[in-house]
């Protein structure tokens, strides 16, 4: 009897470092995001469509591409962001904003990419940098095994709008690109 109760015991201390472990881990996590990336979004924002942008032109491209070195091909997300003013726009931070519903497809959990809030970027015209590029490169777990219900499903979702939040010297756009003005290449299923 005082042997059950001490595998009882010992087997809940157990799980409870188990569970104070992830529960660290994701704690840890999302501090390490909300440090590197600028996530804020203040209350009743307005998301405008990217056309309306008076300072940036964004090219947006998905790209599913192979991969030699592991069996799930690359799902790579780029924008090229310009300034389509004549002025300079100092102290760029970009964070992007995908759809949740992409995660199940992606390797890595976060669904946001930019440039780190440490790291702005002045885009003066006629000066290098001429655009600010940000990407995020993960793998699409078990693509090979996918059903092609479940490939036209990731399409679908690929196709879902991205908020970009650019933050500068003088301001903050919230961009919306819709559907139509992403760019998608599928290089796996030809």
């Amino acid at each position: 009897m005082i042997k059950k109760r001490k595998i009882l015991l010992s087997s809940i201390i157990i799980a409870a470092f188990v569970i104070l472990f992830f529960f660290m881990i994701n704690i840890s996590l999302k501090s390490n995001i909300n440090n590197a990336f600028d996530v804020t979004i203040e209350n009743g924002v307005k998301w405008i469509k990217l056309e309306e942008s008076k300072r940036f032109k964004i090219t947006p491209k998905i790209m599913i591409k192979p991969s030699e070195k592991v069996e799930s091909p690359y799902l790579i997300f780029d924008l090229y962001i310009e300034n389509k003013t004549d002025k300079p726009i100092y102290n760029i931070v970009v964070t992007a904003f995908l759809s949740d519903k992409i995660r199940k497809y992606m390797s890595t959990p976060l669904n946001i990419f930019g440039n780190v809030k440490d790291n702005p970027v002045n885009l003066i015209p006629g000066k290098i940098p001429y655009a600010l590029y940000v990407t995020k490169i993960t793998n699409i777990p078990n693509y090979n095994a996918f059903t092609e219900e479940q490939k036209e499903e990731m399409m679908e979702i690929l196709k879902e709008p991205i908020k970009v939040k650019i933050s500068y010297d003088s301001g903050v756009e919230y961009l919306l690109i819709d559907s139509s003005e992403i760019i998608i290449e599928n290089y796996v299923d030809k």
